[in-house]
């Protein structure tokens, strides 16, 4: 995008764990018809990936945010990956910046 002169994007990713209720919705006939995610670990997981993607070297340095019990289900090779521990107005967080090597590698190539 950068190549184009695109804006460049930044986003940030929330993972959460818990229960959540899945409803399909939409008009009879109208062929509308999603599923919607409701609950309070989609709203904490959309929370975490909000201040994820916020600007400042900080939240640069630190894309991932996830929850204590997405951490806690983790493997050990996965917690490693998300090691930052962080106490945030949404309780406690571990952040991390996980990078594929493969294409990291093909964007300095292209880009």
């Amino acid at each position: 995008m950068q190549k184009r002169k695109f804006s460049t994007l930044r986003i940030g990713i929330g993972l959460d764990y818990g229960r959540a209720l899945m409803i399909k919705a939409g008009y009879s006939g109208s062929g509308i018809n999603d599923v919607i995610y409701m609950g309070d670990v989609v709203n904490r997981a959309a929370h975490l990936a909000h201040e994820a993607g916020r600007g400042g070297p900080f939240y640069s340095a630190h894309p991932i945010w996830a929850g204590e019990l997405i951490h806690q289900n983790l493997n050990d090779h996965n917690k490693n990956l998300l090691a930052s521990k962080y106490h945030a107005d949404l309780g406690t967080v571990y952040t991390g910046h996980v990078v594929n090597s493969g294409m990291e590698a093909w964007i300095s190539e292209n880009g």
